[in-house]
């Protein structure tokens, strides 16, 4: 059985905002609020990646707002679709 990736082209990402930076990089500016994004572009390594934080361009979709502009952020695992938290020992 295959996995899901953790993050596709074209996935809808939500994260409150504890769970994401704009930006390229973790601790530059932390998110104001919730942030939904449609994925365009993922890393490389994307299917392998394992760390706690991953770099995603989208755009962002803000409710009831015209879409921005295509943006970096930095977004944490846990926020994405593929997401499966480890079993509990």
């Amino acid at each position: 059985m295959n996995a899901r990736a953790l993050v596709s082209v074209g996935d809808i990402v939500n994260a409150e905002a504890e769970d994401y930076y704009r930006g390229g990089q973790v601790g530059v500016r932390h998110g104001d609020g919730d942030l939904h994004i449609r994925v365009t572009h993922v890393p490389m390594d994307a299917a392998t990646w394992a760390g706690d934080w991953v770099t995603l361009r989208g755009v962002e979709m803000p409710p009831g707002q015209p879409e921005r502009p295509e943006a970096c952020f930095v977004v944490h695992a846990r926020a994405l679709p593929g997401f499966i938290p480890a079993p509990l020992s």
